[in-house]
């Protein structure tokens, strides 16, 4: 079920897709921009393989697109999860914090909000 214009749920997608990128390039350590990216991107990856399978095999169903064109997992496994993972470790490894318990309430957090 795709989404439009006239709908909430497409404007909170949009939110969602736009909000977290503007806050990060504000926000992000420019001195180490190639590395908490790379770990953005790892997380991105890991996050939608395992989305994927979870889809496949009927375990989650999401069930508003942003569009027809893109997957309907796109705003929450591209740009939710790798930015709060990247707040995350930009956080810990500047502050030096143990990352492992950060990150693990995190996804406390994220899974109980889900």
């Amino acid at each position: 079920m795709t989404s439009n214009i006239g709908t909430w749920y497409f404007w909170f997608n949009i939110v969602c897709f736009i909000l977290p990128l503007i806050i990060l390039i504000i926000v992000i350590d420019r001195k180490r921009i190639f590395e908490i990216c790379f770990y953005g991107y790892s997380v991105h990856i890991l996050a939608s393989r395992v989305d994927s399978f979870l889809e496949s095999n009927n375990y989650l169903v999401h069930p508003h697109s942003l569009t027809y064109l893109l997957p309907s997992d796109v705003t929450v496994t591209s740009v939710v999860l790798p930015v709060s993972f990247i707040f995350i470790y930009q956080y810990c490894t500047n502050q030096k914090k143990n990352f492992y318990f950060h990150a693990l309430l995190l996804s406390l957090v994220i899974i109980l909000w889900s």
